[in-house]
Formats: C-alpha cells, structure tokens, sequence
C-alpha cells in the first residue's frame, strides 16, 4: 500500500484498477481452456488444402499473410478461394503460402511478454493488446513473484 500511496492512487482508484485487473485474469483463463481451438491452423501452401482445412475446422476464419495482409470474417468456400487469388495476384511468386485460423470473437485482447532486465532480473510484461498497444499506454512491466 505504501507504493500505491508513494503513487497518489486513491483507494477506489486502487481498487477499480485490481477489480478489472481479477477480471480480465478470470477472462485470460477461459480463453486458455479453449487454447486448442486457438491453436488449430493450418501453415498448407495450395488453396485445396486451405479448402479442406477450412471445411474441417473453420468459420469463421481469418487468414494471415505475414506483414502482408489479414482477411477476417470469411464464411464460406468461394471466398477462401478469393482471399488466396488475392494474395497470390498481389504476392506472385513470393507467395509461400497462407495461414489459415479459426477465428474468436469477443473478447479481450491483451498483449502480455516476459524479458530478462540486467538490472531488475526476469520481468513480466502486461497491458491492452491490439491495435491498442501504443495508444492506450497501459503496458506495464514488474518483476516476476
């Protein structure tokens, strides 16, 4: 507590931030029972493996091109087919292949990472993911227990 008034946190304030904190953990474990599921994807480079992936395991699905592009949302078999024409059209032959996953909604995205600080020893690092990494600036790092 001495760090917190150190700080000039009120206590509601204090307690909001661990309230949300409790329940964003709570929600970070659902989403690890359901760790399989997030795993499932497919790293096949012809669109007939991506198709029968596809058919398998995902919709919705998202596909991901590294540094190159994401396709959301993607219910059905034609536009699987139209997503990769796309990519192939734009990538020729720089086109090794897409990755194909299912994809969640809902939900809360967090960004959460570990480092070694000479100076501080092992760290974890946590805070809002996505595309509100830099803009939300809530990244914090502390020293790990």
């Amino acid at each position: 507590m001495a760090a917190v008034k150190a700080a000039g946190a009120t206590a509601k304030e204090t307690r909001r931030v661990l309230d949300n904190l409790c329940r964003l953990t709570d929600e970070c474990k659902a989403r690890v029972d359901h760790l399989q599921e997030l795993l499932d994807q497919d790293h096949a480079g012809t669109p007939e493996k991506h198709m029968a992936f596809f058919r398998d395991t995902v919709i919705p699905a998202m596909v991901r091109l590294r540094e190159t592009g994401v396709k959301l949302e993607i219910s059905t078999a034609q536009a699987v087919r139209e997503v990769y024409a796309d990519f192939a059209a734009r990538l020729g032959e720089r086109l090794e292949g897409v990755l194909v996953q299912k994809m969640v909604t809902g939900g809360v995205e967090m960004v959460v990472g570990a480092m070694n600080d000479p100076a501080f020893g092992p760290l974890v690092m946590c805070g809002t993911g996505g595309i509100f990494v830099e803009l939300v600036g809530d990244t914090v790092f502390r020293m790990c227990p």
